[in-house]
């Protein structure tokens, strides 16, 4: 934009919605005021380097350069530059408050469930900005970790630039209730720890961190992580006791800490360890001279923008190109830097094998480098029954993986009287993968769950390249091979076709006909127009037996959607604990910042199932509950496998 000065027009596009139409260098750029109040809207302009402050003249446009550089800023604790620091991060603010109201598909549902308001929210924010005596980067991130955990939305997350972290080699989990719960060590990493030095094992009772109650550090951390539901909090806030990271805004210790650990006689003994502590590899940006400190408007990223070296025809078929993983997101964001290195951690997200024993006497299991853990074992009424192990549906090779579990289906439909399908602590990930595996644990087709999303003009641009390519598709001689040349040959592992190009198509068409009727969140409508799932074009690789499915509190995302699925079409008895309640598909916001702020996620939808209930805040209730008890901390999981097995041969005496 150099210092060129942009004109600005407004145009009415429907009685309910606004348009400002920009003009810099040349480009014709449509910004569209969403959910957002028409206040809110001129404040995400003026945050993104396009209008002067309101209070001087709230129609005349800057360019972004000249906005946001704050030259030669005095030292940031002195009054003028405490001044200029705050004014910069309430522009800040203001900028991803307008990408909220855009982009943040739940909103309203939130408004009726908590009586959660965008605009008091981000008020709150900028009050919080404003009273601070002095206020630096570390404190600003922490008002925006309030800020993003007030929609009580795990999909809702921020992350910050930051390699510090710091673990101990040991993992913690509670049971019990209040003032009652028990902390006990599930898991301890020998590669770094020896029992010479830490003579404890797994099912020991932790009670004190440095002379401080295990109980009152882990309230701690649930408070620092917000107050969403309370088993799930609770068990994440018992993961990050051993594990901290300034990613996630977390203060990180470091040094050594005094363990103090209760034997079964009541009997406390202590050890000394050292936290394994990663610093920081880069300094934090200073908060002064020549620096700026707000988002930095890139024009290419602007929704609506058409790009100056392609054709429209280009255009929309790149547009469905990317439109196939726009919505396939269905992860929990903040899943990697919570599980770090620890995926051999059996009480880790997504860990490849789970914590759970051994079901029975084993017949045949997976080979080691097989992705998924699986067995075949032999039960007290000596009914063979399959056992098989889905820690996420993110992967790094979803055909290899799915054609792994096809082969695994083949053997359990043939072999076993019923099968168990652990889903414990699973992060979620891919819509397209997900669909292929239940492909496969079903003769029938299933039903999906439906999404109100949230669409600009981004969206309504790819839907046209759907459509496009969709026509393209169905007139050309070989419909298969071009859906294949445009798409790939899966799509996350989902088979790609003529047909799957139409059922796009006319997704695309829905999400146009929703933008033309002036809506920026859709009524509910199917992903991808996939009404149900069908059964895998492999009728061996279909398993018709009965299903047991567990689930647990860290289940969050796509971890929802399988379970509900199953359930909803009544596919499998679903068991554990009611899952996390992350209930859609998740948009990254992007702003270029001095904050230290690298990604901040929202839910782009809000879906729902059969029923009329949203997934978000209530997740999938089991079928049978069940919650584990201390002997199961302490002695393996025991009552748990009881409880299994049971549940397993009521399934097989019914079917």
């Amino acid at each position: 934009m150099g210092d060129a000065i942009p004109s600005v027009t407004r145009s009415s596009m429907s009685a309910s919605r606004a348009v400002i139409s920009v003009k810099s260098s040349g480009h014709d750029l449509l910004l569209r005021e969403g959910n957002a109040s028409g206040g809110a809207a001129v404040r995400g302009y003026a945050a993104f380097g396009l209008l002067h402050d309101a209070a001087a003249n709230d129609t005349a446009i800057r360019s972004t350069s000249a906005l946001m550089t704050l030259a030669a800023l005095p030292g940031a604790t002195s009054a003028v530059g405490q001044q200029r620091l705050k004014q910069s991060m309430t522009k800040y603010l203001d900028g991803i408050e307008y990408e909220f109201g855009v982009q943040y598909a739940p909103a309203e549902f939130k408004t009726r469930l908590h009586g959660w308001s965008l605009e008091q929210a981000f008020e709150k924010a900028r009050v919080a900005v404003r009273d601070s005596a002095t206020i630096d980067i570390k404190t600003f991130q922490r008002i925006l970790m309030d800020l993003v955990q007030s929609t009580k939305d795990y999909h809702v997350s921020i992350s910050f630039y930051s390699a510090e972290r710091a673990k101990l080699p040991f993992t913690v989990q509670g049971v019990g209730e209040g003032a009652a719960r028990k902390f006990f060590i599930v898991d301890i990493d020998l590669t770094r720890l020896s029992t010479e030095v830490f003579p404890f094992e797994p099912g020991s009772e932790i009670v004190k961190l440095d002379g401080r109650p295990v109980g009152a550090i882990v309230a701690e951390l649930r408070a620092q992580a917000g107050d969403n539901i309370a088993a799930t909090d609770q068990k994440l806030a018992e993961m990050t006791l051993t594990s901290r990271a300034a990613a996630r805004g977390m203060d990180v210790p470091q040094g050594p800490v005094t363990i103090t650990v209760r034997d079964a006689q009541g009997k406390e003994h202590s050890r000394q360890l050292m936290w394994d502590y990663t610093p920081e590899t880069a300094p934090t940006p200073r908060e002064m001279g020549g620096q700026s400190f707000g988002p930095t408007l890139k024009a290419h990223e602007l929704q609506g923008r058409k790009s100056d070296d392609a054709s429209a025809g280009d255009d929309e078929l790149l547009g469905a190109q990317l439109a196939a993983s726009a919505v396939n997101n269905m992860t929990l964001p903040m899943a990697q830097v919570i599980a770090g290195d620890e995926r051999a951690n059996p009480y880790g997200l997504g860990a490849k094998k789970s914590f759970l024993p051994r079901l029975g006497e084993v017949v045949a299991e997976a080979a080691k480098d097989c992705p998924f853990d699986w067995y075949i074992c032999q039960n007290e009424q000596g009914k063979l029954v399959g056992y098989v192990r889905i820690p996420s549906y993110s992967v790094e090779d979803s055909e290899a993986s799915l054609a792994a579990f096809a082969d695994i289906v083949k053997e359990m439909q043939k072999s076993t009287d019923a099968l168990v399908i652990d889903q414990v602590n699973n992060p979620g990930g891919s819509v397209f993968y997900l669909y292929t595996l239940a492909s496969m644990l079903s003769d029938q087709p299933l039903a999906t769950p439906r999404h109100r999303m949230s669409i600009t003009q981004a969206e309504v641009e790819s839907a046209k390249g759907l459509v496009k390519a969709g026509e393209a598709i169905m007139a050309s001689k070989d419909p298969d091979t071009l859906a294949k040349l445009l798409f790939g040959p899966t799509m996350g592992g989902y088979p790609t076709s003529a047909v799957t190009a139409q059922f796009m198509a006319q997704y695309g068409r829905f999400i146009i006909e929703q933008w033309n009727e002036g809506k920026s969140v859709t009524d509910p409508s199917h992903i991808w127009a996939v009404d149900h799932i069908n059964p895998n074009p492999d009728e061996e690789a279909r398993y018709t037996k009965p299903i047991l499915f567990l689930v647990n509190e860290t289940c969050f995302s796509g971890g929802d959607f399988m379970p509900s699925i199953m359930q909803d079409n009544g596919r499998a008895k679903i068991m554990g604990v009611r899952t996390a309640g992350a209930g859609g598909y998740v948009h990254e916001i992007e702003s270029s910042n001095l904050f230290g702020v690298k990604a901040i996620h929202v839910t782009g939808s809000i879906a729902e199932r059969p029923t009329g209930r949203e997934l978000e805040n209530y997740g999938v209730t089991p079928d049978v509950a069940y919650v584990e008890t201390e002997r199961d901390l302490r002695e393996g999981h025991v009552d748990q496998k009881n409880a299994i097995n049971a549940e397993v041969s009521k399934l097989i005496a019914a079917a």
